[in-house]
């Protein structure tokens, strides 16, 4: 319910606030909440009935024109400024999701590096694999760092200040909402994992008398647990970016 109210507001964000608007505004979502009710008695899924809501909502040019109301002319002022095209949109998505998963990997990589360079003290033969691999995955690690970054910020640029089309808004949404789910649980796992760390820590420390192995299993773990944040966060991020406002803003990064 929270994404059909977020929807309707971003409809309205170019409309003057008049005591009329704002009736018509409450009335709107009235209609939309109790549509939303109908479609979940009929059987669908909340994914599938938030999705059909917005999908069957028109323009704000349109609903404006049959409650026979104005609209601010904002739009006339980026009339030489294409639109964000849906199929933009979707590249956006995909490369997100990319540089989501390399940057989160190569986080991963650079807490792996660490936990391999506490096996330099039990032999010989584990310093030189420590070094080797402390090296390798940190090269690895920062190679995925910068190449996904590079890859993102290029992508981002391409969309700046631009207008988003209508069909890119409810998308969006749509996309928005059905990742909620995805994005709760990749969160909650991974907040989990990096509290579960702390501990690990300590029972190595302290029951198996292993300093060096607690400490990996802590950067292991913790690892994971920072994957699972970030990649989630960024894919969400990637899409609240498409419902917030009419213009692709990428400043705030």
């Amino acid at each position: 319910m929270k994404i059909i109210k977020e929807y309707l507001d971003s409809l309205f964000l170019t409309v003057p606030i008049t005591t009329e608007i704002k009736k018509a505004k409450e009335d709107l979502l009235a209609i939309m909440e109790d549509h939303y009710h109908e479609l979940i008695a009929e059987g669908k899924s909340e994914h599938e009935a938030i999705g059909a809501v917005i999908s069957e909502f028109g323009s704000i040019d349109e609903i404006l024109a049959e409650l026979e109301l104005e609209q601010e002319e904002e739009y006339e002022r980026y009339d030489d400024v294409e639109s964000v095209s849906l199929d933009e949109a979707f590249d956006f998505w995909a490369v997100t999701r990319r540089f989501a998963f390399e940057l989160s990997l190569g986080i991963l990589l650079l807490a792996l590096s660490m936990a391999s360079i506490m096996f330099i003290g039990f032999s010989e033969i584990f310093a030189f694999l420590g070094l080797f691999g402390f090296a390798i995955l940190v090269a690895v690690g920062i190679g995925f760092i910068i190449s996904g970054s590079m890859k993102y910020v290029r992508e981002k640029r391409k969309l700046d200040d631009r207008p988003l089309a209508r069909d890119v808004h409810k998308e969006a949404f749509f996309q928005l909402e059905n990742y909620e789910k995805s994005f709760r649980m990749g969160l909650s796992l991974g907040i989990g994992l990096c509290v579960l760390s702390i501990p690990t820590l300590f029972f190595f420390a302290s029951i198996v008398y292993s300093a060096a192995l607690g400490v990996s299993t802590f950067f292991v773990t913790g690892g994971v647990g920072a994957f699972l944040i970030i990649y989630t966060s960024i894919v969400r991020n990637g899409f609240k970016k498409m419902t917030n406002g009419q213009y692709f803003v990428s400043d705030e990064d």
